[in-house]
């Protein structure tokens, strides 16, 4: 992973949220996003919760909003987020196994999709990771809704790892793999691969 020196948007302060929640052993597939009742100071449509269960939020995270950032004089965008440490400390923290670091090379491929609107990007993460067993990341980088996209959709990117502990993938076998998750999009997710 290519590290920047700056957050570039939302999505990259979401990515520190889970990191920071997976020193808690909890993976993004056991978790949900919701922009339900996210603090006024947070942009109301570009902040979300991180949550266990609709009562149980663990995070809130996001774009600070405008009005406040004008009130303090400050042009650029900032991001924040808020851990709720009264959830988190009662969790019990096992002690993380160091995983086997895999021989074979890791696979990456970016797919670029149309999906409807209402198609959350926790869906489309849940169902990837479904896919087949060697997908060991799922990232959405990029969601766009505007101009150039279709009324009733968004444009999703997404990242997707897959690694074998156990031998090189094939073209073939990436091929598989890769054919997989599109057909996924389309059956479970009605999206459209954008080429």
């Amino acid at each position: 992973m290519v590290k920047k020196d700056k957050i570039e948007d939302v999505f990259d302060i979401k990515a520190d949220v889970m990191s920071l929640l997976s020193t808690f052993n909890i993976s993004p597939a056991t978790t949900q996003i919701s922009t339900e009742g996210v603090p006024s100071w947070y942009h109301p449509g570009r902040s979300a919760w991180v949550q266990r269960g609709p009562k149980n939020k663990l995070a809130v995270f996001g774009e600070i909003h405008p009005k406040i950032l004008k009130a303090f004089g400050i042009k650029e965008r900032v991001y924040a987020f808020e851990m709720n440490m009264q959830a988190l400390m009662p969790l019990k923290v096992a002690p993380k196994k160091a995983l086997d670091i895999s021989d074979f090379p890791k696979v990456e491929r970016d797919f670029s999709f149309l999906f409807p609107s209402e198609v959350s990007a926790q869906d489309i993460v849940k169902t990837f990771y479904k896919v087949d067993p060697s997908i060991t990341f799922v990232d959405v980088f990029d969601v766009y809704q505007g101009e150039g996209v279709p009324d009733g959709k968004k444009s999703l990117s997404l990242r997707v790892c897959f690694e074998s502990k156990e031998k090189t993938f094939t073209d073939q076998e990436i091929k598989a793999i890769y054919d997989a998750v599109v057909t996924a999009a389309e059956r479970q997710l009605k999206g459209q691969l954008k080429l």
